[in-house]
């Protein structure tokens, strides 16, 4: 992967799985609680930090377009 893309395989994964997140954030009706589920995380804490790691954001500010 790092071949084709520069990045390590975990960076392109985790680009895509923000990607999804966003997308479902602008659903506004799925609840947070729903979009945590649906993505596999352990619970919204781990959530909200990987998107915050990520984006600068939180999913909430991100949702209310800060």
């Amino acid at each position: 992967m790092f071949e084709l893309t520069g990045k390590p395989a975990s960076a392109t994964v985790s680009s895509a799985v923000v990607a999804e997140i966003k997308y479902l954030l602008a659903d506004s009706s799925l609840s947070m609680k729903d979009i945590v589920a649906a993505m596999s995380f352990s619970d919204q804490a781990v959530f909200t930090k990987f998107f915050k790691r990520h984006t600068g954001q939180t999913p909430k500010q991100y949702r209310n377009g800060a």
